[in-house]
């Protein structure tokens, strides 16, 4: 078993690669407010369309927009991988539909959205109001509003500092009527959205829009990478820098895995590209439960992606995508109503992107900090997936391959009375099929959870430095203990399928050799019965 780096060693890695936290990400930068009160999205399709802004045309530019948003600045228009996924999975989400008058629209959206908005400033905290579970309408509605108040003079200031040309007086008359209408849009009482989380279950097609119709400039980075990597299952663990334009800091993390359930009938992903195809996949898996005929068993395909993105440590936005489509019906299923459910009776509630295990009222302000309390949790989460997949797998071909390995060995040995009664050759075969289903099987869990461990040992090497020397240590080091914890019990159960599926492989092989030899044995049985028929006769 590889040795998981400690935080010494990491350190003095990182000294030699030259890599460190930049300390301008830990001062607070200047931040043009108008622009981070502007969607990115509407300001590409004011810029292509012709039509007024509300207007039916004007929302089909907005749509169109979409793949502009999507659009990296160093992306061709003839190469746009993130785009097309985007839009495949978006076909039956349009914006006309959802901020339209559509009321069968609003009634069938799930409250699968969650928004969290907090202010840090002189060493106090001040929370926007909670508005619970939320539509993907509701969603878009909350983050449409002013992200930034401030007072008029700073306003005034960023406005000032965002305009580009024009005289002195022209510039001021300007930059006083942008505040005007700035403060005019939304309530001012409200605190500012510093540090916003945003929680969604399952996101679809309507949240992705509600999400990219909201986003701001330099948000838009960090969105497009989590929509990319969460739809396209990707793995990937570490810290990023956009270096384009105003320099800004991304955490991320995206996990996939697979859930096991056992179940009376198997629960198929809703959520389908322009294809038809559902997001993710789910498996039979009955065939292992050998020992328990009638048991239906499935393994269904999820994924966690986390992204925390921001200007400076007061400043940033934290978006965490979960999926728990598995257990529609199950009263374990992970909600937002659950969450809520149970902060109202508690009285306290709890930060669902940590899993509902560190309260909200922690009043976490550094997004490193944050980001390794989500990561642990859901890593934990998954770890508790995989250890049921692992464990049901390991177990059902353990039991299966012994006694039957022997059976097929004694049988060997029973001579022409074996290969001579086709109910037997039936049973062979039925042993080799099964073993082919488990070797298939393997062949797709296996590198997945390979992936995992390989990031995570990528993020204790290259990307663990980062968080050396964010304030309060001591969590740090708790959360790094207990990551290193969940990445060697990863570690086990991926050497853990490895040892399963070469077992299984040498079981197929050894059954295929034995139901080869039986069949050439019985065809020369046939060759020699038929010449002694025809000698007789």
């Amino acid at each position: 078993m590889t040795i998981q780096p400690s935080l010494v060693t990491v350190q003095a890695h990182s000294s030699l690669l030259n890599i460190c936290w930049d300390p301008e990400f830990s001062t607070r930068r200047d931040l043009c407010y108008k622009s981070e009160n502007e969607s990115y999205l509407k300001s590409i399709a004011d810029w292509e369309s012709e039509s007024p802004v509300g207007s039916p045309g004007w929302l089909s530019d907005l749509e169109n927009a979409i793949r502009g948003f999507m659009r990296g600045p160093d992306q061709s228009d003839s190469c746009t991988p993130e785009a097309d996924i985007v839009l495949a999975f978006c076909h039956k989400s349009t914006f006309k539909q959802l901020l339209g008058e559509t009321e069968a629209i609003y009634s069938s959206l799930p409250q699968n959205a969650w928004l969290d908005e907090r202010h840090f400033r002189e060493g106090k905290v001040q929370a926007r109001t909670q508005r619970g579970a939320l539509t993907a309408r509701e969603l878009y509605n909350a983050l449409n509003a002013p992200r930034f108040f401030l007072c008029r003079e700073c306003l005034i200031e960023s406005c000032e500092a965002d305009s580009q040309s024009g005289t002195m007086a022209s510039t001021q008359n300007s930059a006083y009527a942008t505040v005007d209408a700035l403060l005019d849009e939304g309530d001012p009482k409200q605190p500012d959205a510093e540090r916003r989380l945003i929680f969604v279950t399952d996101p679809d097609g309507w949240v992705i829009h509600a999400l990219i119709g909201t986003a701001s400039r330099l948000q838009a980075y960090a969105l497009r990478d989590i929509l990319y990597r969460h739809l396209a299952a990707q793995t990937f663990i570490g810290v990023t820098f956009v270096l384009a334009g105003y320099r800004m800091f991304e955490l991320a993390f995206h996990l996939p895995y697979y859930a096991w359930r056992d179940a009376e009938a198997q629960i198929e992903d809703h959520r389908q590209d322009s294809n038809g195809r559902p997001m993710r996949q789910s498996h039979d898996v009955s065939f292992l439960n050998w020992q328990n005929d009638g048991q239906l068993s499935f393994i269904h395909q999820a994924q966690t992606s986390c992204v925390v993105a921001g200007t400076d440590i007061w400043r940033w936005v934290g978006y965490c995508f979960v999926e728990s489509y598995f257990d529609c019906g199950n009263e374990a299923r992970e909600t937002v109503m659950t969450y809520i459910e149970e902060g109202e009776s508690g009285g306290l509630f709890m930060d669902p992107c940590t899993y509902g295990c560190f309260p909200l009222e922690d009043n976490i302000k550094d997004p490193r900090e944050w980001f390794l309390l989500v990561f642990q949790c859901r890593l934990h989460q998954i770890r508790t997936e995989w250890r049921q997949v692992v464990r049901n797998v390991a177990q059902s071909v353990q039991n299966y391959e012994v006694p039957e390995r022997s059976y097929a060995l004694t049988r060997q040995r029973t001579s022409r009375y074996f290969r001579g009664d086709k109910e037997q050759r039936k049973e062979m075969q039925k042993l080799v099929q099964w073993a082919v289903d488990a070797r298939r099987l393997l062949t797709l869990l296996s590198p997945c959870l390979t992936r995992t461990v390989d990031a995570c040992d990528k993020f204790c090497l290259e990307s663990a430095t980062y968080f050396l020397d964010v304030p309060g240590a001591s969590t740090i080091n708790m959360s790094f203990c207990a990551l290193r914890s969940i990445f060697d019990d990863l570690k086990s159960m991926k050497k853990t399928l490895e040892d399963t599926a070469h077992s299984c492989n040498c079981f197929s092989q050894n059954l295929e050799l034995r139901l080869g030899n039986d069949q050439r044995e019985l065809a020369k049985e046939n060759n020699w019965m038929g010449y002694v028929v025809m000698v007789s006769l």
